[in-house]
């Protein structure tokens, strides 16, 4: 399992996990994607190959992206289940 570490300088905490995408915050917004997360600094690859950086410290991190994974077809529609339908009384 990848260390994952907390990022605290963002309004709410977020994990960051190898192979997330964060913005970054050194001398210009930037986006790069993780490929190891320390416990104070990030080993980066940014998307933009002219950017020299390749590792940043966790407070320089303003938003942390991940991917969640592919959308999924459903066979058939969505129903309800006979939970969902019963009505109860509060009381």
């Amino acid at each position: 399992m990848p260390l994952v570490r907390k990022v605290s300088a963002m309004p709410d905490s977020a994990e960051i996990r190898d192979g997330d995408l964060v913005l970054v915050s050194r001398a210009g917004l930037y986006v790069a994607w993780v490929h190891r997360a320390g416990a104070r600094e990030l080993f980066i690859e940014p998307c933009d190959r002219a950017i020299p950086d390749r590792r940043v410290r966790i407070d320089e991190v303003q938003a942390v992206y991940r991917q969640i994974g592919r959308p999924v077809r459903v066979d058939g529609r969505l129903r309800p289940s006979p939970r969902q339908l019963r009505f109860e009384d509060d009381e």
